[in-house]
């Protein structure tokens, strides 16, 4: 009886010691803000940012390739008016698909008077084979060799519809920059400077003068046109739109 009085005084004490202990306020507990962290808002469009080289150069031009043929199969069953529907797609391709996905591999191979290779960042290559080979490797059907050789302004004017080409003469960057920049509407140029040549992307009020330039190390880069000294140094430029050549661009559909 006495063992039976023990456990319950003891069962008693420690029921209420549970209890008071529940009725105690708890503690603060810090909560430690997080703040959340924004990225960075990147351009829906770039020309040379060597993140987007997701697939090897052979895989980047086939990808250029399929949608030529695609585009190259319905233009062919189109007819008159949805055919000008698909010009301007195969515009867009040829665009996208020479600065996305051809251009960047590019990106500081090596130039040389003499360079012609074909593999971006292997041997190296003049800024005239450089302008032939990216076009072919897009899909429009010219003589490599021909137009690699060519004088700079030959090469503006074989490529581009005359009504494009507009020249401008006596170091007149001014009068270029002025065309380029507030007339020209976006789209891939040809630009023959004075022993020299390159390509010139423009979208959106972003502007790129892409070219193989010596010395041999600076090869293939990328500047923005308004600051190249390349362009602003030049005794003349000539300008022409590449995609604005229907004649060029039905023939890259198959017509």
């Amino acid at each position: 009886m006495q063992a039976m009085r023990v456990f319950i005084g003891v069962f008693c004490s420690l029921l209420l010691l549970g209890w008071g202990m529940a009725m105690l306020p708890l503690p603060a507990v810090s909560v430690k803000k997080v703040e959340k962290t924004l990225l960075p808002v990147h351009a829906k469009w770039t020309y040379w940012d060597s993140t987007h080289q997701v697939y090897t150069y052979e895989l980047a031009c086939q990808r250029v390739l399929d949608t030529q043929t695609e585009l190259a199969q319905e233009y062919a069953q189109a007819d008159s008016t949805e055919r000008k529907t698909i010009r301007a797609k195969a515009q867009e391709a040829v665009f996208e698909g020479i600065t996305q996905k051809i251009l960047p591999h590019w990106n500081e191979t090596e130039w040389d008077f003499n360079g012609i290779t074909r593999q971006p960042s292997k041997g190296v290559i003049a800024c005239g084979y450089f302008v032939a080979t990216i076009l072919q490797h897009a899909g429009i059907e010219l003589d490599r060799r021909k137009m690699g050789q060519a004088s700079s302004t030959n090469l503006v004017r074989a490529i581009c519809d005359t009504t494009t080409i507009q020249t401008f003469r006596n170091k007149n960057f001014a009068g270029f920059w002025q065309y380029l920049h507030q007339k020209a509407p976006d789209g891939l140029y040809i630009v023959g400077l004075a022993m020299h040549t390159g390509l010139i992307a423009k979208r959106a009020g972003k502007i790129t003068f892409i070219h193989s330039r010596k010395p041999r190390l600076a090869g293939v880069i990328f500047e923005e046109a308004g600051k190249s000294l390349t362009l602003h140094n030049s005794k003349i430029h000539v300008i022409g739109n590449v995609l604005q050549n229907r004649a060029l661009v039905e023939k890259w559909l198959g017509e």
